[in-house]
């Protein structure tokens, strides 16, 4: 890793109070974001190192609110935090009300019961029920799924939220689901825990990029898009993925798309 001496240190975003960040977040999506044990009080994970290491380079102290998913942008929008980092993906609904930042890359799969050999493509879900994490963008997938089983006479996929992704697996696990759409990290994380309990059956080949949120301001954004890219020269994502076993090359995005 490169050291932080061989560079200045970047301009702090005036989201930055007092020496000071605020971050909202789950603590409940393993590997971005989650408590190494139900007692701690400060999560741990991919999102929280990346959160730890803004901080370092604005020279900031930090504290994380942890919440629901579907909690994370109104927080923002109340001023409850400075910014949102959460494996929340970057899409221009959000992009409407909020700025966001790219800095990984991601797939959305399909997983199921070990048992389960009936699914293996999304056509497979006619019919089927999904459990899904509420507030997060797999929750406009059953709505797609359905204008294409009605158009082709299919019965529906139903679908019921949970409040975090560790109880929409739970229902898959218990059987009251037939799959639920997550993260490819995270199902990798999940299937370990799970002593193998669940599967994945299907990766959509759609790349998507998880964001960090942050109350609209051009030149915050600049300043937090500039921050990434040192943070990416210093080597800190290498040593992130490293930490994680998660692959290096998920943090090879243009921060400024």
């Amino acid at each position: 890793m490169f050291s932080q001496a061989a560079y200045a240190q970047p301009a702090a975003p005036s989201f930055v109070k007092d020496g000071h960040i605020t971050v909202c977040t789950t603590a409940g999506f393993p590997p971005f974001t989650y408590m190494d044990k139900p007692t701690d009080a400060r999560p741990v994970g991919v999102d929280i190192d990346v959160a730890d290491a803004l901080a370092k380079l604005w020279g900031a102290d930090i504290t994380f609110v942890v919440s629901g998913f579907d909690g994370l942008l109104p927080s923002l929008q109340a001023g409850r935090c400075s910014l949102v980092i959460s494996g929340i993906y970057l899409s221009d609904k959000r992009r409407q009300s909020y700025d966001g930042a790219p800095y990984l890359k991601s797939s959305t799969v399909i997983v199921a019961a070990a048992g389960n050999d009936t699914i293996k493509t999304p056509e497979d879900l006619s019919g089927k029920s999904l459990a899904i994490e509420a507030g997060t963008s797999y929750a406009d997938t059953p709505d797609e799924l359905n204008k294409k089983f009605k158009a082709d006479g299919k019965a529906p996929v139903t679908f019921q939220t949970y409040e975090s992704q560790v109880a929409a697996t739970q229902q898959v696990i218990i059987g009251r689901a037939d799959a639920t759409l997550t993260e490819a990290a995270e199902a990798g994380v999940r299937i370990k825990q799970t002593g193998g309990q669940i599967k994945v059956v299907y990766t959509f080949p759609s790349e998507f990029k998880f964001g960090i949120y942050i109350q609209k301001s051009p030149k915050d954004l600049e300043l937090l898009r500039s921050a990434l890219k040192t943070l990416s020269q210093q080597g800190t994502f290498e040593a992130i993925a490293g930490k994680y076993n998660f692959p290096k090359s998920g943090f090879d995005v243009d921060f400024d798309s």
